[in-house]
């Protein structure tokens, strides 16, 4: 996901902490987030029935504009929906067995 610069800084402030830091922490590249090995958002929270966005109201403009007025591009290409799918069923399948744990 490309961030811009006054995401970046929207992103510092919702932390607390400085523009730079927030890079070091959270973006890699120049303005792409990391991601987790997933290749899920690194902001989604975890631990809950339908993942959230944990920064929602310091999100990223990219993340205000989706879709864009036009389909999940995930739902209209079948080669980037079978990438996905795998990763969205592993991370169900491990979110489950851990609330399982957790009981």
């Amino acid at each position: 996901m490309l961030v811009t610069a006054e995401d970046i800084n929207r992103i510092a402030r919702h932390f607390g902490i400085s523009d730079g830091e927030t890079r070091k922490r959270y973006i890699e590249g120049r303005n792409t987030f990391q991601v987790r090995r997933d290749g899920s958002c690194i902001f989604l929270a975890n631990g809950k029935m339908c993942k959230r966005c944990s920064i929602h109201t310091a999100s990223p403009r990219q993340c205000w504009e989706f879709p864009y007025n036009k389909p999940c591009p995930y739902l209209e290409s079948k080669e980037l929906l079978e990438t996905i799918q795998p990763r969205v069923e592993n991370g169900l399948l491990n979110n489950s067995e851990v609330e399982t744990r957790n009981l």
